[in-house]
């Protein structure tokens, strides 16, 4: 890409307005170029959609309080209770994907 000596246009002039549009539809083309490439990422394989966001082995507590619609204080109390696995890595302490899915299934129906 090759920088050159841009001169400043005057907004209210007919150069201004022409060059404003002509810069307005280029970002649009943009965006739909970005849009399109982050559609395609989020495909299969195999052609079809994506199913989601990333599944996780897994989570941080934050991450994992928000997949269970709580807040991470009460997750905390939960892992304390015993009532939702977690384990621990270095300094850092994790729920698992199953957790999550085995703490949903224990909980009664109404």
């Amino acid at each position: 890409m090759t920088i050159r000596n841009v001169q400043p246009i005057d907004p209210d002039s007919p150069a201004g307005r022409a060059a404003a549009e002509a810069l307005s539809q280029a970002l649009a083309e943009i965006i739909v170029d970005v849009w399109q490439r982050r559609s395609i990422a989020r495909t299969q394989p195999d052609g079809g959609p994506a199913a989601g966001p990333a599944v996780r082995d897994l989570y941080p507590v934050n991450e994992a309080a928000y997949r269970l619609g709580t807040t991470p204080r009460t997750l905390w109390q939960l892992i304390k209770d015993k009532r939702i696995h977690s384990v621990r890595i270095g300094r850092r302490r994790l729920i698992p994907a199953s957790a999550i899915t085995d703490f949903i299934a224990s909980l009664p129906s109404e």
